[in-house]
């Protein structure tokens, strides 16, 4: 279990309003591993976030929302590099 960093998160894609949906590529990703993209700058608060596709072995899974920005990523997942869609409000 680890906090990833700013290198380990890329936006692909964004949709930004009054709530932001947004793509992330995370590279290096084991189970347990955690990322804030509130201290990344990107929401104050996430609603929804789905990982919607997995490299490697790890199965697809929905991450855990512990508060915040904080993604929560599934056990299973063993330096995995995973594509993540996130719904939530603005900074």
């Amino acid at each position: 279990m680890a906090e990833l960093d700013a290198s380990q998160v890329r936006q692909v894609w964004l949709s930004d309003g009054p709530r932001r949906q947004a793509l992330f590529e995370v590279a290096g990703v084991s189970g347990n591993d955690t990322v804030d993209l509130a201290a990344l700058g990107q929401f104050a608060r996430i609603m929804q976030v789905q990982v919607v596709a997995v490299s490697g072995t790890g199965g697809i899974g929905t991450p855990g929302l512990p508060g915040g920005g904080v993604v929560a990523f599934p056990s299973g997942l063993a330096s995995d590099a995973v594509l993540m869609l996130v719904d939530g409000i603005r900074p």
